[in-house]
Parts: structure tokens; C-alpha cells; sequence
């Protein structure tokens, strides 16, 4: 019985991490047809007044849902918005979010990540393995994502993604990162804004409650751990 628990566990984390990364899976003001997504906001919509969101990244909206598939697949659907303030150039976050082969080396839990191929200098395709070790277990779980870099000015910029293939964990993704230069009390920043939906497959009966307690402060965790890496890049000045 303690093993099934554990397995259960290694799954539940995994599956977080696919949706948290990127990172992640973004809704445009639009409805998505694909997933049913009842997030309608303004992408760019960002808070008048941010300051709050300099060292404390907030997941703003979090929630879940079980859907079925016309295949007769139950998978439990997540709607996210995430923001935060990140205390480098729209360009700098830029470079760091192409640097996909160093991911491994600040993003918890990614083991791998490798660019399989660029098109027209904006379109990348990068495969992604987690891998989640909790008491001797070891749950890998392998995706692949296509990124697309829209440019709408040199203060504002989105970087839209949908996933490209699983291991079946996954059954559907998009989203993307939408990125804006401001000034702040503290200097220039550039204010990031993650809105993402996914369907993940369902395991176990509490997984949705289990997601529904720690996903937002994962997601949270990952925005903490980008803005370590940034400011760890700043000091050895390689960003």
C-alpha cells in the first residue's frame, strides 16, 4: 500500500512540473477551442502597480477541473496566471529563456533539456525530462514543446508555446510568456506574465484536491528560482 502512495505522489509532482514549465502554456484573450479555457483575460493586462511582485512572483489564478475526452479519457484540465517582476532588460530575459540547454542547471527537478530545431530565427522546438526522486523512486516524464517568439515593440514582447508530443502524461497544452519592460522604484524590470492551460492525466481520485493545495505554490517556485538564476547571471555578469 505504501508503494501505490508513493507512485501516486511521483506522478502528482511530476505532472506539476510539466504544467509549471515554461516554462508552462498561455490563453490569448480569445477563448481556446481546443482545451475550453474559461480564462478571457487581457494577456497584457498587467497590475497598475507591481511593486509587490519584485521578489514575491504571485500566482494570481489557480484552478482545476476533470474533463473527458471523446476517446473516454478523464484528464483534469489546469488554468493558470502567474506574474512577476524580474530585475533584468526584456532582452536579457530573452537570452536566459533561449539558453534551454542550461535550464537543467536552475529549473528543480529538469534533467534534460535540448533544442531540436529552430525555424526562421522565432520557431524552436526543445524536448524537455523530469525526472521527480522521492524516497529511492524515480518518475521520469518526457515532452516536447514548440515556442514561437512574437515581437510587438521593443517594450513588450510574448512567447507563445503549445506541446508537441508525451509520454502520455500529457494530453493537451498551450500557452506562453508575455514579457514588458517598466520602470519601478528600484530601476527598469521587465513585468513577465504567464497565462497557461493543460490537461493532465488523471491517476488517482485525490489528485485534483492535491493539485489544487500545493500547484500554485510550485508555480510560484519556479518563477523564485528564474529570478535566482538572474541574479546569480547579473553578479558573474553573463547576463
Amino acid at each position: 500500500m505504501g508503494y501505490m502512495i508513493s507512485r501516486r505522489f511521483f506522478c502528482l509532482f511530476a505532472l506539476l512540473w510539466v504544467t509549471s514549465l515554461a516554462v508552462v502554456l498561455s490563453v490569448p484573450a480569445e477563448e481556446s477551442e481546443v482545451y475550453g479555457s474559461s480564462i478571457l483575460q487581457d494577456p497584457w493586462s498587467f497590475p497598475k502597480n507591481g511593486g509587490d511582485l519584485w521578489e514575491n512572483p504571485r500566482a494570481v489564478f489557480f484552478k482545476t477541473d476533470v474533463v473527458h475526452t471523446e476517446d473516454g479519457k478523464k484528464w483534469i484540465r489546469t488554468q493558470q496566471d502567474i506574474m512577476g517582476i524580474f530585475p533584468v532588460s526584456l532582452d536579457s530575459f530573452y537570452r536566459l529563456f533561449l539558453d534551454f540547454s542550461t535550464y537543467p542547471q536552475f529549473m528543480p527537478r529538469m534533467v534534460r533539456c535540448t533544442l531540436l530545431s529552430i525555424q526562421d530565427g522565432r520557431i524552436f522546438d526543445v524536448q524537455n525530462r523530469y525526472e521527480v526522486n522521492i524516497l529511492g523512486y524515480r518518475y521520469p516524464t518526457e515532452y516536447q514543446l514548440q515556442f514561437r517568439v512574437e515581437k510587438y515593440a521593443e517594450d513588450r514582447m510574448a512567447i507563445r508555446w503549445h506541446l508537441l508530443s508525451s509520454d502520455g502524461t500529457v494530453g493537451g497544452a498551450e500557452g506562453g510568456w508575455f514579457l514588458e519592460t517598466i520602470e519601478t522604484g528600484r530601476g527598469p524590470g521587465t513585468i513577465v506574465r504567464n497565462l497557461n492551460v493543460s490537461l493532465i492525466r488523471q491517476d488517482f481520485p485525490l489528485q485534483v484536491q492535491i493539485m489544487n493545495l500545493v500547484g500554485a505554490g510550485e508555480l510560484e517556485g519556479m518563477f523564485r528560482s528564474i529570478y535566482k538564476e538572474i541574479l546569480r547571471r547579473r553578479k558573474t555578469g553573463s547576463t
